[in-house]
């Protein structure tokens, strides 16, 4: 469909169902914390699950290292992360990309929160990334999530705790997939899998809202 019929498609449809902005919930949330002032919006109003509350019980890695099919080493911490591991009994696809020591080096400087565009000159990647090479802050939000995600290079996809790029099992639970999906095949695969999923609760979400709009239309 041509792109000017489907903007008149989605503004009839719109109409349609009585609908002319959709209004995320907000709540009494403590302040996030990510070291940009552009998200200070964010902080005030909206309800959210921190980096933390998602994938703090997942144990810390090291560059090359792998836990797969191994149990929980210990308790879930927060809501999200019960919800999370409800009809898992281990954890799986949690396994860290191999880095150079000099790869590491370089980007041990990069403070959570911060990014490639934060370092010294002489220290900096190039620049012409801003959030590439960027590290996630525990008390942040998750950003989105690509197909690349295991390229520190393409976006903020640096561990907050460790020097590393995020694992097949962080992002999907930053998607939020349950623990019970395990990703099979190569592991570059699997992250195109999880970069192309819609969030399952973000579809949740969507549906409920729209189809009651539908049902009392």
């Amino acid at each position: 469909m041509p792109r000017h019929r489907k903007a008149r498609f989605h503004r009839c449809t719109s109409r349609r169902l009585g609908i002319s902005a959709f209004d995320f919930p907000k709540g009494e949330y403590d302040a996030i914390d990510t070291g940009n002032d552009s998200h200070t919006h964010v902080k005030a109003d909206y309800r959210f699950t921190s980096v933390n509350d998602a994938i703090g019980d997942l144990p810390s890695l090291k560059a090359g290292q792998v836990i797969d099919g191994q149990p929980y080493p210990t308790s879930p911490e927060s809501p999200y992360q019960v919800d999370r591991r409800r009809q898992s009994l281990a954890i799986f696809n949690h396994v860290a990309r191999s880095h150079s020591k000099k790869f590491l080096k370089k980007i041990a400087p990069i403070r959570p929160g911060k990014g490639n565009s934060d370092l010294p000159d002489e220290l900096r990647f190039s620049d012409n990334y801003y959030q590439a090479y960027a590290r996630l802050h525990a008390r942040g939000i998750g950003f989105t999530i690509t197909a690349n995600f295991r390229n520190l290079g393409s976006g903020r996809f640096t561990q907050y705790r460790d020097k590393r790029s995020l694992t097949v099992r962080e992002a999907v639970r930053l998607q939020s997939f349950d623990d019970h999906f395990i990703f099979h095949g190569y592991e570059t695969d699997q992250e195109r899998h999880v970069g192309n999923a819609v969030p399952p609760l973000l579809a949740e979400a969507l549906a409920r809202h729209f189809g009651a709009l539908v049902c009392s239309a």
